[in-house]
């Protein structure tokens, strides 16, 4: 009797980003500056103490290492609205 083949489960599947985008990573919200070898990202809080942060090897590096979720821009409208509420 044969062994059943194992299928190993598909990786989460993440969008490449594109400068402009929004991200949600590890709880605040950044707009990619900069895309390519060297990644830039700049934090949306201008009252965080921490204003940006970069990677260092692309976007398949990064995507692999960081978990963050990409932000549209309706829920992005959305979010600014609660805000000023």
């Amino acid at each position: 009797m044969a062994e059943p083949e194992m299928i190993a489960p598909k990786p989460e599947t993440k969008p490449d980003l594109q400068v402009g985008d929004v991200i949600e990573y590890n709880g605040k919200q950044w707009r990619v500056a900069q895309t390519g070898f060297n990644m830039s990202f700049e934090n949306l809080d201008e009252n965080d103490s921490e204003q940006m942060f970069s990677h260092i090897g692309g976007m398949e590096s990064f995507k692999a290492s960081r978990d963050y979720t990409l932000i549209t821009e309706k829920k992005l409208q959305r979010k600014m609205l609660i805000l000023l509420k």
